[in-house]
C-alpha cells in the first residue's frame, strides 16, 4: 500500500497509550511519525507510559528528545488503558485526534482513510478485517460485543480496535469515567445517545509480534464486567447538557489536569469558557498558602524544586478541583480549574466595579444635567431682573410734571 501524498486540511494529535511496549514503542512512533507527517504539516505525537516496569518510560524519553512533534505524559503507577487514554486526549491539542496500540498490530498507513472520512462523520471507527489474535481473545471479543450489543444497544462491529479518528467537539460532550478498558464502550454508548455520526471503516491487522498483550487477562476482563454494570446506571443518568471531557463541568467550572513532561515542564488541557463564579470557593482559594515540594524520583529524577498548592488542601475548599486517584484520595490539583475560579472571581470584581463605575457616571451626568438646567434658569431669572430694572432707571431720568415750567411764564 503506498503513503499518500495528500496533506489533509486538518491538524492531527495521535495517542499511542503503552504498558510495557519496550520492544515495540520505538518502531511504532517512528512508522506513525513518518506516516502523520506526509498528511498534515500540524500533527502531535502523545505517548502515555501508563507505570510500565520496563524500559518503556525511558524509550518514550528518548523519542521525545529525538523526535520532533513527540510528547510524553508519564503515570507513576498502572492506572488502567482507559486511564491512559483520557491522559492522552486531555493533552491533545489538534482538530482531529487519533488513537492506535504501541504494539505494531496496525497498518499505520491506513490513517489517510480516516482522516479524510472525518469531515462527512464525526467518528471514525476502525473494525479489524480479519483479527490476528489468540484464540481466546477472539473468542471473548465475540462475546464481549454481543453483550455490549444486547445490554447498551452499541452497534459497533469491532468496538475495542484501537483505530480510531475523532473531531475534537466529540469529547466536548463526551466524558471518559473509565479507568480500564471498558473506555470504548463508554464512549461509544455516550456517542449513540447524542446521535453522532460513526463511520466504520475495514482496516489490516496483524499478529503481535513482540511484547505480551494484557487485554485478554482474567484480572482484565473481571474489571471490564465490573466496570459494564456500573456504566449502565451511569448512562442512564445522561442528559443532553452533559458537559464533555474538554468542557468538564467543575461546580461550573472548566476541569483540566496538569502534568509533568519530560523536560519538567507544566502541559496544560484545555479549559471551558463556561463557569460561572463560586464566591465560598474562590475566597476560601484566596486564603490557601503555597507550598514547596518534589516530584518523585521517578518523575523528576533531578529533584527540582517545585511550588503550588497541596491537593489534600483544596480538597477541603471544593473536592472537584482535584484530581483522586483510584482509592478516592486527593491525587493532584486541577490548576486550570483553580485559575478559571479566580479569573472568574476577578472579572466578577471587575464587573461589580464598572457597574459602580456606570452608576457613578450615570449619577454626576444627572446631576450636571440638573445643574445646567438650574443656571438656565437663574440666568433667565437674571435677565428678567436686569431688564425691570433698566426701565426704572429709565423712568427715574424722565422730569416731573410739577417742575415744568411754561414757555410764556416771563411775559405773563
Amino acid at each position: 500500500m503506498n503513503t499518500p501524498s495528500l496533506s489533509v486540511a486538518k491538524s492531527v494529535s495521535a495517542i499511542f497509550p503503552a504498558f510495557n511496549e519496550e520492544a515495540n514503542i520505538e518502531s511504532a512512533v517512528h512508522y506513525a511519525h513518518r506516516i502523520i507527517s506526509k498528511l498534515t504539516p500540524i500533527f502531535e505525537i502523545i505517548l502515555v507510559n501508563d507505570g510500565s516496569k520496563d524500559r518503556t518510560r525511558d524509550i518514550c524519553n528518548q523519542l521525545a528528545n529525538e523526535v520532533s512533534n513527540v510528547r510524553v505524559v508519564h503515570h507513576t503507577r498502572n492506572r488502567g488503558y482507559g486511564a491512559a487514554l483520557r491522559s492522552g486526549i486531555e493533552q491533545a491539542r489538534y482538530d482531529l485526534i487519533f488513537f492506535s496500540d504501541s504494539d505494531g498490530q496496525f497498518d499505520f498507513r491506513e490513517v489517510a482513510m480516516f482522516l479524510e472520512q472525518a469531515n462527512a462523520y464525526d467518528i471514525v471507527a476502525g473494525y479489524r478485517a480479519p483479527r490476528h489474535d489468540p484464540p481466546h481473545r477472539l473468542l471473548f471479543a465475540f462475546g464481549w460485543n454481543t453483550l455490549v450489543r444486547l445490554l447498551l444497544g452499541i452497534r459497533i462491529r469491532d468496538i475495542d480496535c484501537a483505530f480510531k479518528v475523532f473531531n475534537r467537539y466529540v469529547f466536548d460532550r463526551i466524558r471518559i469515567r473509565t479507568v480500564g478498558a471498558m473506555v470504548n464502550t463508554e464512549i461509544f454508548a455516550q456517542a449513540s445517545k447524542f446521535r453522532m455520526r460513526v463511520k466504520e471503516i475495514p482496516v489490516s491487522h496483524f499478529p503481535r509480534r513482540q511484547g505480551k498483550s494484557t487485554g485478554g487477562s482474567v484480572w482484565v476482563i473481571r474489571k471490564a464486567f465490573r466496570e459494564l454494570n456500573k456504566m449502565r446506571r451511569v448512562l442512564s443518568a445522561i442528559t443532553p447538557r452533559q458537559l464533555g471531557l474538554f468542557r468538564e463541568h467543575v461546580s461550573g467550572l472548566a476541569a483540566a489536569d496538569r502534568r509533568v513532561e519530560t523536560n519538567q515542564s507544566y502541559g496544560d488541557s484545555p479549559t471551558s469558557k463556561r463557569f460561572k463564579p463560586i464566591d465560598k470557593a474562590s475566597k476560601a482559594i484566596f486564603l490557601l498558602k503555597p507550598v514547596r515540594f518534589l516530584f518523585e524520583k521517578e518523575i523528576d529524577s533531578d529533584a527540582t524544586r517545585q511550588f503550588g498548592l497541596a491537593a489534600e488542601d483544596v480538597e477541603k475548599v471544593n473536592s472537584d478541583l482535584v484530581v483522586h486517584d483510584a482509592d478516592g484520595n486527593p491525587y493532584r490539583v486541577r490548576y486550570n480549574a483553580v485559575n478559571a475560579l479566580l479569573l472568574n472571581e476577578f472579572l466578577r470584581e471587575h464587573r461589580t466595579v464598572e457597574q459602580l463605575k456606570n452608576d457613578f457616571q450615570a449619577t454626576v451626568a444627572k446631576q450636571q444635567r440638573e445643574i445646567k438646567a438650574l443656571t438656565e434658569t437663574v440666568n433667565e431669572q437674571n435677565s428678567q431682573i436686569q431688564r425691570v430694572n433698566a426701565k426704572l432707571q429709565t423712568f427715574r431720568r424722565k422730569p416731573s410734571i410739577r417742575n415744568l415750567k411754561h414757555p410764556y411764564a416771563s411775559v405773563l
